[in-house]
């Protein structure tokens, strides 16, 4: 049982790498968008002193 679900769990993985080395344009503006959005959050909470 434990060998299917490690097996299962790697094909997911490799599918998934296989997917994002595909589009990985996508994947950089997925980061991109999230290290933006962190960095204008922590520059909002500075500026309106914690009510953002």
């Amino acid at each position: 049982m434990k060998l299917i679900e490690a097996a299962d769990a790697t094909s997911i993985i490799t599918t998934v790498i296989g997917y994002f080395t595909q589009n990985w344009p996508a994947l950089a503006i997925l980061i991109g968008f999230g290290v933006g959005l962190k960095l204008f959050r922590s520059f909002g909470n500075r500026g309106l002193k914690g009510r953002f």
